[in-house]
């Protein structure tokens, strides 16, 4: 079993840079991210940030297993996006943004 690590300060946010006010509003909420640029790997990272944010168009065999191993985490999928957390805090605020400033949701 992966342990949560309590101690992170960072998300993964994939795609950000195509997707400017999304970053804004994040960094508004002092919701910081990097963007490594392979969502299969960054899913395997879920337990070790505060989360990881995928927008736009997925193939679903590059994230089915890192979804499998996020089994207990919270999550929100969709064709256009991947939001998961371990915290359920940050997870209600960032589907808060998507889904009110930029209604991607």
């Amino acid at each position: 079993m992966i342990e949560k690590n309590s101690y992170s300060c960072v998300g993964i946010f994939e795609k950000s840079l195509l997707y400017p006010q999304v970053s804004q509003s994040l960094m508004n909420e002092k919701l910081k991210f990097r963007a490594p640029g392979a969502v299969a790997l960054s899913l395997s990272q879920a337990y070790y940030v505060n989360y990881v944010l995928f927008l736009g168009t997925m193939r679903p065999y590059d994230i089915e297993a890192g979804l499998y191993i996020c089994k207990d985490l919270y999550k929100y999928v969709s064709d256009t996006v991947l939001l998961v957390s371990k915290d359920k805090k940050i997870f209600d605020r960032i589907f808060s943004i998507l889904k009110d400033d930029h209604e991607l949701i």
